[in-house]
């Protein structure tokens, strides 16, 4: 493996392009059901283009952050006791009303947070709504906690975690995560899939949510990040355009989630791919999304003006990884016509290659975070996670995002590093809050610390 340093650069950054990563990155460029569930009687009289699945209830499947709302700006009609303590208030928002949002109080002091489930203001009369944090100190994390949104006549369940931060003085950041969604498996043309779904807890499926949609018999892992899409208005799967549309019913205990696939037609143009290794690639015009896995080198999607939202590559010794992340491209455009066709440039040749860009300053965290990537290579795991937690506790508050966005690109391309990881990434909490990006960085270590359990 060669290893390549350069001295010199602009921005006090850290930048990792390494093993198996495509040489160009990704540029575009124009050229001339056995899961399927039982139909509901009104479904009966179906064209056989139409496909229906109901999405089922899974409590804690997923990860979805969405920030809090009036943080310190709520006042309650009635609260406890709370003497003179700091006491932090806001809202989690709850459908698409600020009324049915959700008020709660964090009193940090003694690691607890209420919430007012029967939202009437009244902190006092909520006894599931009293929850202990075993963390303690400025960091505290409240799990299982169930809300419903009333939508006409059925009751929308959420299970959520809230995670709070206080760091500085008069600075909180209160976070909940939305763990619950809706999932099955569906056949298509042959093919089975995986499809899921978070709604953002306002009762509407709309372009605010996640989506999430990968094939079972492809060698394609399951992460999260990899099956996510925005949720599409029509989609293009295996040669076949459908308009997609969601609806929540009633189910047997809890409310399903109904998918509608109709089939459509839509004119078709070229697409030549010169590149090698694409696992998964994700184009969009408008609330229309094309979703190729593997693909060949030339295939026929819809016309569209489209932008390349997200492409993978994989190969065994990398597994599956996004180039974008990597190299933050600038998403390019890409105009599918009837008449002429379109050349896409991505993915490989691949070669064995890390280069490390490290800022034009000596300080001493730069040269643990260099030691620390180089030993990773060098196939010593304990060495370079000790180096890079030394970069961790001596990089200044303004360098913070930088060095914990190189570790993050590091645990997202070796699956071994990212489980070690855990060990010295939970010490991290009091560093990263103390960054001017504490907002972005803390809720970033949430998911990170998940994802390497």
């Amino acid at each position: 493996m060669r290893f390549a340093h350069t001295a010199k650069f602009k921005l006090i950054n850290i930048l990792i392009t390494f093993s198996l990563i495509c040489i160009a990155g990704v540029s575009l460029c124009h050229a001339q059901q056995s899961d399927k569930q039982d139909a509901t009687p009104s479904d009966n009289a179906l064209q056989p283009s139409e496909h229906i699945f109901n999405l089922q209830h899974k409590q804690r499947d997923f990860y979805f952050n969405i920030s809090c709302h009036s943080i310190n700006k709520v006042k309650f009609e009635k609260e406890p006791d709370f003497g003179q303590r700091n006491i932090v208030r806001g809202l989690i928002p709850l459908g698409s009303n600020k009324k049915n949002y959700v008020g709660f109080a964090w009193d940090r002091a003694n690691n607890t947070l209420y919430i007012d489930l029967n939202r009437n203001r009244d902190l006092t009369d909520d006894p599931n709504g009293i929850l202990t944090s075993k963390l303690h100190g400025s960091f505290q994390h409240f799990r299982d906690i169930q809300l419903t949104l009333q939508k006409q006549n059925l009751s929308l369940t959420y299970t959520i975690e809230m995670r709070m931060y206080s760091y500085g003085r008069n600075h909180t950041s209160c976070s909940a995560i939305i763990n619950s969604g809706y999932s099955t498996e569906i056949e298509l043309d042959g093919r089975r899939w995986h499809v899921g779904i978070v709604d953002n807890m306002n009762g509407n499926i709309s372009s605010g949510d996640r989506f999430f949609l990968s094939p079972l018999d492809l060698d394609f892992p399951a992460g999260r990040n990899s099956q996510e899409l925005r949720v599409p208005g029509s989609i293009f799967l295996d040669s076949h355009n459908y308009n997609v549309s969601f609806e929540f019913r009633p189910g047997t205990k809890t409310p399903i989630l109904q998918l509608r696939l109709k089939e459509s037609k839509k004119p078709m143009g070229k697409l030549n791919i010169e590149g090698e290794h694409i696992a998964r690639l994700v184009l969009e015009s408008g609330s229309s999304t094309v979703l190729l896995h593997y693909p060949q080198q030339n295939v026929s999607i819809p016309v569209g003006d489209y932008h390349c939202s997200s492409v993978y590559l994989y190969c065994k010794d990398a597994g599956l990884f996004n180039p974008q992340r990597l190299y933050e491209t600038k998403k390019k455009s890409v105009s599918v016509t009837e008449e002429g066709s379109a050349t896409l440039k991505a993915g490989g040749p691949l070669k064995n290659t890390v280069e490390i860009y490290a800022a034009e300053m000596s300080e001493d965290w730069i040269a643990h975070a260099l030691l620390g990537i180089t030993s990773l290579f060098d196939d010593n795991m304990d060495k370079s996670l000790n180096e890079l937690n030394t970069a961790m506790m001596l990089v200044p508050g303004n360098d913070t995002r930088d060095l914990f966005r190189a570790i993050s690109q590091l645990s997202r391309l070796s699956p071994s590093f990212r489980k070690a990881l855990h060990v010295v990434a939970t010490h991290w909490r009091d560093k990263l809050a103390q960054s001017p990006d504490r907002d972005i960085l803390l809720p970033g270590l949430d998911k990170l610390l998940d994802e390497s359990q």
